[in-house]
């Protein structure tokens, strides 16, 4: 898809330049500014899910990526995959995402995987998906997964409808300081 033009940075209010020069300018960052009303409350909720999730940062990743693989949102899976890979998140664990073969994946793992695949098909859990996943999360763990899983799909759908584009240079490593993507 032809990606829309990105918004004049020059024209946005002041805080918001300072918000894009401190998540690097990403182009995420930068579309998201088609929405200057929008775009502070949307990076919070961006922010509070990737910097004080409750669910280790490996199976948070795991969760991202299969979002980003069922959307096929190439901008989502591109910056997440360095992130899971930062998080500790396997080889083997990154491929499942793009197949969902939970095959050889950690008891947690297949269990993130297989919850997010049954929102992302159910849009919920069945009661016995529930009972599951309280069995190896608490309430915090469940809803931090469900917020997870929602707000990256709505990632994903901002990402492909607006055509968001991979950053043409190796943008920085994300985890090394600044916001990072989405």
């Amino acid at each position: 898809m032809t990606p829309l033009p990105f918004p004049d940075a020059e024209a946005l209010p002041e805080p918001l330049r300072a918000e894009l020069a401190r998540r690097l300018n990403l182009n995420v960052f930068r579309m998201l500014m088609h929405t200057p009303g929008v775009a502070p409350g949307f990076l919070a909720m961006t922010d509070a899910l990737r910097f004080h999730n409750s669910l280790p940062a490996h199976l948070m990743e795991l969760a991202i990526l299969r979002v980003g693989r069922r959307y096929a949102a190439a901008y989502e899976t591109h910056h997440h995959e360095r992130l899971a890979r930062a998080a500790g998140l396997s080889e083997a664990a990154i491929a499942a995402t793009q197949s969902g073969d939970a095959a050889g994946l950690s008891p947690d793992e297949a269990l993130v995987l297989s919850l997010t695949d049954e929102m992302l098909d159910a849009h919920g859990l069945s009661s016995e998906s529930r009972v599951r996943a309280l069995a190896r999360f608490d309430p915090n763990g469940l809803a931090d997964l469900v917020l997870t899983v929602g707000h990256y799909q709505q990632v994903c759908n901002f990402l492909n409808v607006f055509g968001v584009p991979i950053e043409a240079a190796a943008s920085p490593n994300p985890g090394a300081g600044g916001a990072g993507p989405s």
